[in-house]
């Protein structure tokens, strides 16, 4: 695309069934000549536009983008990373399925902010009540979620941090909220689990089935139309270490029919060697890198990959994912077009 190096997704799927992703695109992760790429995957067809260029703040590393589509309003968040004197996050809108975008917003807070990293993660949500969360990183192996009352207006730090870095939340039916992940840190080699129950001021740490990742990983989960949630990640950390019973390499991909207590696991297929060679080396396995799911109204799960070269966009259902057969094909067999004809165009 601009520069070398694709990765920090976000994906949302707009209000029109268009699939939109950013990412920042650099040389290096935290020099200023970082910035913003995006392209689309117009509702119906098979190609992603050609990439472009979202923005560039001058002389900073816009990094780490976030999509949420809040009932039609599309939010961007992104940190700038590097930038000592700057925000947790910044935001701007779109109510036309991302033509156009107000200017950039920063954040009014009313409590002291906390220890962070300005670098949103994969998920923004509201409650029952309307309170926005935002998902970021925080320091070490912790991740914060940073609230607001009036729609953006201000802003205020819970206090709270998660068991994992990257840290994927969602809301769960009874109101407490439900965090995966995500990197550096585990319990016995696996994944921890944070859930809290007083809008993430407390966390309870517990360990999931899925073991734990490390640099260059970031694990992804959200609630589905049918109830179900739905998880994606890598089978192993960036150094190829592996609980107790995970023996398979590469990526997975999950449901859950009980709120995150017990995960139907299967093996996603397709997924690629890390961009690095002595990482790949290391790792063992193929990698998901930075994922990112969604899903269209339509139902198919929209997954998106970094680290690998090129960036990777799967499709799925869940259906594949309970029933459907195994996938045996190589890449070229995959990547093939199997239409024969085209039908009601």
């Amino acid at each position: 695309a601009f520069l070398g190096h694709m990765h920090s997704p976000g994906l949302e799927v707009a209000g029109n069934g268009d699939v939109l992703f950013v990412s920042f695109t650099a040389i290096s992760e935290t020099d200023p000549d970082v910035a913003m790429l995006t392209t689309r995957l117009r509702f119906g067809a098979d190609e992603w536009d050609q990439p472009d260029l979202r923005f560039d703040l001058p002389d900073v590393d816009d990094h780490a983008p976030m999509l949420w589509n809040d009932a039609g309003r599309l939010w961007l968040f992104f940190g700038s990373n590097k930038l000592d004197s700057g925000f947790p996050f910044q935001w701007t809108t779109s109510d036309d399925h991302g033509a156009t975008w107000c200017p950039v917003q920063f954040p009014v807070f009313t409590t002291p902010v906390g220890g962070h990293s300005a670098q949103p993660i994969t998920n923004a949500f509201r409650d029952a009540s309307g309170r926005i969360y935002v998902a970021s990183d925080a320091i070490g192996p912790e991740s914060v979620l940073w609230q607001s009352d009036d729609n953006g207006r201000t802003w205020r730090d819970p206090g709270g941090r998660s068991g994992g870095r990257h840290t994927s939340f969602v809301l769960l039916r009874d109101g407490r909220i439900l965090g995966l992940g995500g990197k550096s840190s585990n319990i016995e080699g696996f994944m921890p689990k944070s859930v809290s129950s007083d809008g993430g001021r407390t966390y309870e740490v517990t360990k999931t089935p899925f073991a734990h990742l490390g640099s260059n990983q970031r694990p992804t989960c959200i609630r589905l139309a049918s109830g179900r949630l739905f998880m994606a990640g890598d089978l192993q950390s960036e150094k190829g270490v592996q609980p107790a019973g995970v023996t398979e390499k590469g990526a997975y991909v999950a449901l859950s029919d009980d709120e995150g207590e017990t995960w139907i696991i299967r093996r996603l297929p397709g997924t690629q060697l890390h961009e690095k060679p002595d990482r790949a080396k290391q790792m063992g396995g193929e990698t998901l890198g930075y994922s990112v799911a969604r899903q269209a109204p339509n139902g198919v799960i929209h997954l998106i990959a970094t680290m690998t070269e090129p960036c990777l966009h799967f499709e799925l259902n869940e259906a594949w994912i309970l029933y459907g057969g195994d996938v045996t094909a190589d890449d070229t067999a995959l990547r093939a077009n199997s239409a024969t004809t085209i039908h009601n165009v």
